[in-house]
């Protein structure tokens, strides 16, 4: 007989789907926050240590009280708390920041805030066995792995699950996040193959595999994303009672077997040698990557990092549709667009350019209610870029040296074709 883990009460299909209704949990009031990745470089275009980073912010007080944390290529994340207004959340994230950018420079570390590092190859230099194993199983699937966990950065938006139907934002939310890609595209370049992309960065994410990715159709609802969480692959078996500490070493954690789901675990835990808990469901939700994750909140990630004056266009824009979600169907005002063809071709696709007007003058309108909303930042932005069929990533010229291998190319043109 398979022993269980000490820690946490056995998973069965039906504890996973309860979980997974959790996600969507109504909220209680308004709050949003925000997650901003900064690329480093010592000497010209090394990357510096894991060390020479923690030793870098080992005493830094963030003055917004946000959080630091280090992506697997050595890049610097900051991470707001939640705040009851957008102003505040743009605001703290600016101060924390540039606390952070101060320490890192006075330590030879500098930062530059990029969607996408075309200037060096792929280099994983933090050791947690989260990511050792991570990158072990999406070598499996596709090169473009490697590239979106080193050389990829994005602005996260974080929205407060909303207390009438969490279900339904999430569904406006993930409808519309092509767009969103498209609007805030800040990463042009060309991959493997010769294809040009306004982002290059969701074109990583793109070549991933689909089963930890998605596309979820939320139209199935809670039971479609329960379907995709238990079938994703597991990525790593944690030791027993291990947390999430850093101790690369002193964490007896291993890798999964070969593609088995979480639902093939639950089936059959022979191969791993012990059965699976409801810790190690809640764990294997946070490797899962769709572009809007549902965890209480809703965390979009389809977004470019940008530079730091659109902060304030992006977090309102996407705090806007999450307020117009609630009064209206926006799929009845706004079309779906391709994922793959707003990453390629940004707003130069008349059609996308169209929805994005139009998901713009909703948001903008939506805005007014929400609080703290800086609106005239949006319409600046909407003036400069999106009305012009325009985005960041026009204002800048790609000086590429490294090129992505997205790999899985037909998986991706099968995308173009049926979305």
């Amino acid at each position: 007989m398979c022993r269980l883990s000490e820690a946490g009460e056995p998973a069965t299909t039906a504890s996973c789907r309860d979980a997974v209704a959790d996600l969507f949990r109504a909220g209680t009031d308004f709050r949003v926050g925000l997650e901003l990745e900064l690329f480093t470089r010592v000497d010209g275009r090394a990357r510096p240590s894991l060390d020479q980073l923690r030793q870098a912010l080992a005493k830094v007080l963030l003055p917004a009280q946000g959080r630091i944390s280090f992506e697997p290529g050595g890049a610097v994340e900051i991470s707001t708390s939640p705040h009851p207004a957008v102003d505040q959340a743009c605001d703290a994230l600016l101060r924390d920041l540039a606390v952070v950018d101060d320490a890192l420079t006075q330590a030879g570390i500098r930062t530059s805030v990029d969607a996408i590092d075309l200037q060096r190859d792929p280099c994983r230099v933090v050791s947690h066995p989260r990511y050792r194993h991570m990158e072990a199983q999406l070598d499996s699937y596709s090169p473009a792995g490697r590239w979106m966990m080193s050389n990829t950065a994005s602005l996260q938006v974080n929205i407060n699950n909303c207390v009438d139907d969490p279900l339904h934002q999430w569904n406006t939310l993930w409808w519309v996040s092509p767009i969103l890609t498209a609007m805030f595209a800040n990463s042009p370049g060309v991959d493997s193959l010769g294809r040009k992309w306004w982002s290059l960065r969701q074109g990583c994410w793109l070549a991933l595999d689909p089963a930890r990715t998605g596309p979820v159709w939320p139209e199935r609802g809670l039971e479609g994303y329960a379907e995709f969480a238990l079938g994703a692959p597991v990525v790593v078996i944690r030791g027993t009672g291990i947390g999430e500490a850093e101790s690369s070493e002193a964490t007896p954690w291993r890798r999964a077997p070969s593609r088995m789901s979480f639902a093939d675990w639950i089936a059959d835990s022979r191969p791993v040698g012990r059965a699976p808990t409801d810790d190690d469901f809640a764990y294997h939700l946070t490797t899962l990557f769709p572009d809007v994750r549902p965890r209480r909140w809703m965390e979009i990630r389809c977004i470019d990092a940008v530079d730091l004056r659109h902060i304030d266009a992006v977090a309102t824009m996407v705090a806007g549709v999450a307020k117009a979600s609630s009064a209206c169907r926006i799929s009845d005002f706004v079309p779906h667009v391709s994922p793959v063809q707003a990453a390629m071709t940004g707003l130069h696709d008349p059609e996308i350019a169209s929805a994005c007007s139009r998901l713009a003058g909703l948001a903008i309108e939506a805005a007014a209610d929400v609080p703290g909303a800086r609106p005239e930042a949006l319409a600046s932005f909407l003036r400069r870029y999106t009305y012009r069929r325009r985005s960041p990533g026009s204002d800048r010229v790609p000086i590429q040296r490294s090129t992505p291998d997205l790999g899985r190319a037909p998986t991706l043109g099968k995308m173009c074709g049926n979305l």
